[in-house]
Order: C-alpha cells, then structure tokens, then sequence
C-alpha cells in the first residue's frame, strides 16, 4: 500500500472538511452526535453503491449533474465521517475551551481553578 499518498489524502480530506464546515457548520453533527454521523454514512454508503453500480454497468465514469455526488468525493466524505465519529465517541469533537485540555479519555478538563471535590480531613 502507497502510505505517502494515504497521508496524502487524509490531508487532503481535513482541508475539505474544514472548507465543507466553514461552509455548512457542525450545528446538526453536534445535535445528534456520533448517532447522526452513523446515519449519514449509511445514507452516503447507499448513494456511493449505486454510483460505483452505476459506473461499473456503464463501463465509465458516472455523470452527475452535482460534482459533490462523484464516487471520489462519496470516499472523502465517509472517510471524514468515520473521523469524526472517532472524535465523537474520544470526546475530541470541540475545541477545547481556554483554560481546558483533553484528559486521557480526550474529555476537556479544566487546567487551573477547578476546585476539589474532596474535603480537607
């Protein structure tokens, strides 16, 4: 396997991610979580079969009217999908808050200030 071009590509991917959430933001993912993420990726794994089904009967390249419903850019999706659904179940999908860091688990926990729930004997 070509691991240049795999780092290459997930490269690739985060640009496109972040352009994509610039553009559309994170609002629903964060309403529904990893729970949404599962869903979107069954609704893109349905469309990506039928393209590549599609693609193969024909003997080439699907035409789509939409360039974001090519069978590469289907990959890319599910890929950044499947990352974020990671980050999801780490806890790592938001930015940590100033003053917070990931923990092990990769929840935010508060760097300074926090105080102790322990009682002084």
């Amino acid at each position: 396997m070509n691991f240049e071009r795999f780092r290459a590509i997930q490269a690739e991917n985060a640009e496109l991610c972040e352009r994509k959430n610039r553009v559309y933001g994170d609002r629903s993912l964060k309403r529904f979580g990893a729970v949404g993420i599962v869903v979107r990726m069954m609704d893109k794994a349905e469309r990506l079969a039928t393209m590549v089904v599609e693609n193969k009967v024909s003997g080439g390249p699907v035409t789509r009217r939409i360039e974001i419903d090519s069978i590469i850019d289907a990959f890319r999706d599910m890929a950044n999908y499947a990352t974020m659904g990671q980050m999801f179940e780490e806890g790592t999908f938001d930015e940590p808050e100033v003053g917070h860091e990931p923990n092990a688990r990769g929840r935010n926990r508060r760097r300074v200030g926090r105080r102790s729930s322990r009682r002084a004997p």
